[in-house]
């Protein structure tokens, strides 16, 4: 069967590749000395495993870890051999397995909805999309450091956007790959997200756990940050906890919610980077009030 290849990749740091996919993700492949990395694996529209061996042509398939279990990050891992990510997730990325036969994939629809990039929107069919299947799921811990010879990367708990999202740190070169743990668009909406004050908590502990000059990188956006992209998150928890942020009311596909900042197609106003998108009645803990 050919499926539709919608691939593209960049060296954004030497032997650090992004992949993009069919719709707005990312993912990342990582060349070790020992072993290669793969960060995700899209949404699973084209066979990634058989385009990154045709084109890298690595010794074996790259090990491949999740930063959390939306679909958009783990739709194409049926692709793989196994996979690993946080326990927390692994019941979201099943979900799939459970759909009935007849019940529409909800891959495609991500695929031709806004997020999708135009020139697939009309092309994407359910063919194109690879089958799930069950495979093995291996549990990451927070801590765990994988070991590609001529790098690691050390694996971040940083329970916010999902209760299971991990980050992943190239600690030798200052290079924390977030995936949507952090960015322009960070969603906290339940009943997959933390509250909050969770989420602050979350920030607090990844700052001390990087170096000041670790430059970030998401897996919705290509441009490297500092720093102070985590800074900034702590910022706006700490306006939404306190009832002092813009508290822009928000509505789609169904759901409603709130901005901290005011924006524009999620450019803040304000000139900042980081915006947060959260259920005003899962602002704190149940033991926090």
């Amino acid at each position: 069967m050919t499926r539709l290849e919608p691939f593209r990749s960049t060296e954004i740091v030497p032997g650090v590749h992004m992949i993009d996919g069919a719709a707005t993700e990312r993912c990342f492949l990582v060349e070790g000395s020992r072993r290669w990395l793969l960060i995700d694996s899209l949404t699973g529209c084209g066979d990634l495993a058989a385009w990154i061996q045709t084109r890298w042509q690595p010794e074996d398939e790259p090990e491949l870890v999740n930063t959390h279990g939306h679909m958009d990050h783990t739709g194409g891992n049926y692709s793989f051999r196994a996979c690993a990510m946080h326990p927390a997730d692994q019941p979201m990325f099943e979900q799939l397995l459970e759909l009935d036969a007849d019940a529409p994939d909800p891959r495609l629809g991500y695929l031709r909805s806004s997020e999708g990039r135009p020139e697939f929107r009309e092309r994407v069919t359910a063919a194109d999309l690879i089958p799930p299947r069950p495979m093995p799921v291996r549990p990451i811990a927070d801590g765990e450091v994988f070991d590609l010879g001529s790098r690691q990367f050390e694996a971040i708990l940083v329970p916010g956007h999902t209760r299971g999202s991990v980050t992943f740190y190239d600690r030798a070169n200052r290079l924390l790959l977030t995936g949507d743990a952090l960015n322009r668009n960070t969603l906290l909406i339940p009943p997959r997200s933390t509250s909050i004050a969770r989420y602050r908590q979350s920030l607090l502990a990844l700052r001390e756990r990087v170096a000041p000059d670790t430059r970030l990188l998401s897996s919705h956006d290509p441009r490297l940050y500092g720093t102070e992209l985590i800074d900034e998150g702590i910022e706006l928890t700490e306006l939404i906890l306190a009832g002092r942020d813009d508290q822009v009311e928000t509505t789609f596909m169904g759901m409603s919610f709130h901005y901290a900042r005011a924006h524009r197609d999620l450019v803040r106003l304000d000139g900042g980077t980081v915006n947060i998108a959260y259920d005003p009645q899962y602002i704190h803990d149940r033991d926090d009030v």
